[in-house]
């Protein structure tokens, strides 16, 4: 019987239906986020704000304002 070894890390779990997207970007754009992600931590000490998070708000932003622009007459 074959023993299955465990990770060092718990298994990390999405809260609710959030889905994972993997993506490929170029290292300037990837540069980009890693700025805005730093500038955040130092605007923010003591939070927690990785790259992943960046991407998020980056693209929330992004899709909001297109969708405010749409909306304007």
């Amino acid at each position: 019987m074959a023993v299955r070894k465990r990770s060092a890390s718990p298994p990390r779990s999405s809260p609710g239906n959030d889905s994972q997207l993997v993506v490929r970007l170029p290292g300037a754009l990837v540069g980009r986020v890693d700025r805005y992600a730093a500038r955040v931590r130092r605007e923010l000490p003591g939070v927690r704000f990785a790259r992943a998070e960046a991407v998020r708000v980056l693209l929330t932003r992004a899709l909001d304002q297109l969708a405010a622009a749409k909306d304007k007459p």
